[in-house]
């Protein structure tokens, strides 16, 4: 009768190594959701926008950003008025997020580089193909997206896509299959409401 009883109190070595294994994968599973939650708001939100390779036309591919040694090699970034220390780029700091929100929204930036209050984090991303370049350009704002008209110019064509509270604006040169190409991606992932060309 004793020996029954302890035996219901011992746990076999393989019972006790499944426990281990299932707590340490609960502790683990929680510190990957932690960390994605850190991530959020850093970048994770605009990812689906940088277009995937099997998505671009030959020849067009991102450019070097300002950081690589080949981006002298590329006037792209020139082109596109930024200076994007990592191609794609992400962030709500310093003034490259104002430049942004500015360029999409065809308004000149605060005076003394001040940050607009409805300002949450901006992107840009620079494809290059055959010496033309297409510029993605996109803010998420905190409320309401700001309604103003796109602006084109003769030089180039642009589409402005609307999801949410996020404004996605691609910019590029006529008869240029790399833009039709990126356009025609971030129009499929964001299943935009609106969508309007340059008049």
């Amino acid at each position: 009768m004793m020996a029954g009883r302890s035996n219901r109190g011992i746990i076999s070595p393989v019972m006790h190594k499944v426990l281990v294994d299932s707590t340490r994968a609960v502790v683990l599973a929680s510190a990957l959701a932690a960390l994605g939650s850190s991530l959020y708001g850093q970048g994770a939100a605009f990812q689906r926008l940088a277009v995937p390779a099997a998505r671009l036309t030959a020849g067009c591919a991102l450019a070097p950003s300002t950081a690589s040694a080949d981006s002298k090699a590329s006037p792209a970034n020139l082109a596109a008025g930024l200076s994007l220390p990592t191609n794609p780029w992400s962030g709500a700091d310093g003034s490259l997020p104002v430049t942004i929100r500015a360029h999409i929204l065809g308004v000149p930036p605060l005076p003394g580089g001040a940050v607009p209050e409805d300002l949450e984090e901006a992107y840009a991303a620079i494809y290059a193909s055959a010496g033309k370049s297409v510029v993605v350009q996109a803010v998420r704002f905190k409320g309401t997206p700001p309604t103003i008209p796109l602006r084109g110019d003769a030089t180039q064509r642009s589409v402005r896509i609307e999801r949410e509270r996020t404004v996605v604006v691609v910019s590029g040169a006529d008869e240029d299959p790399c833009f039709d190409a990126v356009a025609r991606y971030l129009r499929e992932t964001l299943a935009p409401s609106t969508a309007q060309p340059a008049r």
